[in-house]
């Protein structure tokens, strides 16, 4: 069956401008019980789209977590499948806390609770958000830490139908605590 869709090019950035770093700046997660709402410019499927606005649910609001620098990343791994014809993306976010401690430990029990559904808006060191688990969440997947080593290790995970659409940087400072 063909989908009668013109591709779209990459160019080279040749701004000196615009540079590109990876890893995370910060990560914000929050249950999706607590969004009531989101709007999307433009179509997640063909162009990306953008979330433009989130609603929460009374005053809750996205929890940061702090991590050091360049202890954060997500990766994005689409799979597609030609006999099923399915597209899926599997996003991952990893993020390492030093220190072992009584209000990490807790921090983490609450998190880990009930197996919940999750959103995680990570800020990467371009300056972009992007929101995993748009469709379906994501979830705790791993927790690992020990004396050994002195820190924790958390692993959230999602299966998803469209890569993460971007969030305007506009509505971070609403939607977090």
């Amino acid at each position: 069956m063909a989908c009668n869709t013109s591709l779209i090019g990459i160019t080279k950035n040749c701004d000196p401008n615009l540079y590109n770093s990876k890893g995370m700046l910060k990560l914000y997660i929050c249950p999706v019980e607590f969004v009531t709402g989101t709007t999307l410019s433009g179509n997640v499927t063909s162009t990306g789209g953008i979330v433009t606005a989130i609603n929460m649910s009374g005053s809750a609001k996205f929890t940061e977590f702090v991590f050091p620098k360049l202890a954060c990343n997500y990766t994005e791994e689409g799979e597609f499948e030609q006999l099923s014809e399915s597209v899926q993306y599997t996003q991952t976010v990893t993020a390492t806390f030093p220190r072992r401690e009584k209000a990490k430990r807790q921090a983490f029990v609450t998190l880990t609770a009930g197996l919940r559904n999750l959103y995680a808006i990570g800020q990467d060191y371009n300056g972009l958000y992007w929101i995993l688990g748009y469709v379906n969440g994501v979830n705790v997947s791993g927790l690992g830490g020990g004396s050994e080593t002195a820190i924790y290790t958390l692993t959230l995970t999602g299966k998803e139908p469209y890569q993460a659409p971007e969030v305007l940087d506009t509505i971070i400072s609403g939607i977090i605590a």
